[in-house]
């Protein structure tokens, strides 16, 4: 999937391995370098391009050989270290501890899939709390390392947390979820998922409904951006805009045609630093 995100200026993050922090020079700690980080967002464009495998899918047959299958010969040490995670021998283990979940997520980061961008792109969220972490912790909190500094210091990981928001945003340019969700149709819960795990996702989409005008049905559109609600099962997502669009239904699906041929990312312009 193409994706295009604003240039930022140098230098550029480090790797966010954590056991940088314990070679950090801290009599001579760096200056603050994320103030200089330009604000950008970044959005994919998303059709009907797979989102997660499904079972079915893991266990077709492709020229007699399954995805599933597939996977666990070219990736032999990471089959071996998931199975040894879920407490599993094999792939029937797996399917009789009702491991399906961990399979379909496991084989889905793997593949062409759009869950497998989505979690590439969230990294960089959390590479910025990251520089964040080492530009305002105190001496102790880095001494202690950042994921602990961040479980035990709840002010802290909200403060680090609300940062990367204002520097990073991610929007997923999902043209068919809208009719998806109407109908039922199983990617729109893959959607769902994603919203769910990733709290700070957002998702563009044109909504769709009918009013009555000069007593006459009409359908009516709207430009619709939502994001995950932690915690509610029922409701998933809040809106965050809904804009309503002056377009025919034949224009409408010409420019999302256009975009998902040309796998051209849009970016939102964010020019100035903040």
């Amino acid at each position: 999937m193409g994706l295009t995100q604003s240039h930022r200026k140098e230098p550029c993050l480090q790797s966010p391995s954590i056991m940088l922090v314990l070679e950090l020079n801290l009599t001579n700690k760096p200056p603050d370098v994320y103030s200089s980080f330009y604000c950008c967002s970044v959005m994919t464009p998303h059709y009907k391009e797979d989102i997660n495998y499904s079972m079915e899918e893991l266990h077709s047959s492709q020229q007699e050989v399954s995805i599933i299958f597939y996977m666990q010969k070219i990736f032999p040490d990471e089959w071996k270290n998931f199975l040894e995670r879920m407490g599993c021998e094999n792939l029937d283990g797996l399917n009789e501890e009702n491991k399906e979940e961990e399979l379909r997520n496991w084989a889905s980061f793997r593949g062409q899939t759009l869950s497998r961008t989505v979690r590439g792109m969230m990294y960089y969220r959390e590479a910025l709390k990251l520089q964040a972490f080492l530009d305002m912790a105190k001496e102790e909190d880095i001494l202690d390392g950042y994921e602990t500094a961040v479980k035990e210091n709840h002010t802290l990981s909200a403060q680090l947390g609300a940062l990367a928001d204002m520097k990073f945003t991610y929007i997923i340019s999902c043209q068919t979820f809208g009719s998806q969700k109407a109908s039922g149709n199983p990617h729109a819960d893959d959607i769902v998922d994603l919203l769910k795990r990733y709290p700070t996702l957002r998702v563009a989409y044109v909504g769709e409904k009918e009013e009555i005008v000069a007593d006459k049905p009409r359908k009516v559109y709207s430009s619709l951006l939502v994001k995950g609600v932690n915690g509610l099962e029922q409701s998933y997502s809040t809106q965050c805009y809904n804009v309503a669009i002056v377009l025919s239904l034949k224009i409408i699906r010409m420019l999302m045609i256009s975009m998902s041929v040309s796998k051209v990312s849009m970016q939102f312009g964010f020019s100035s630093k903040t």
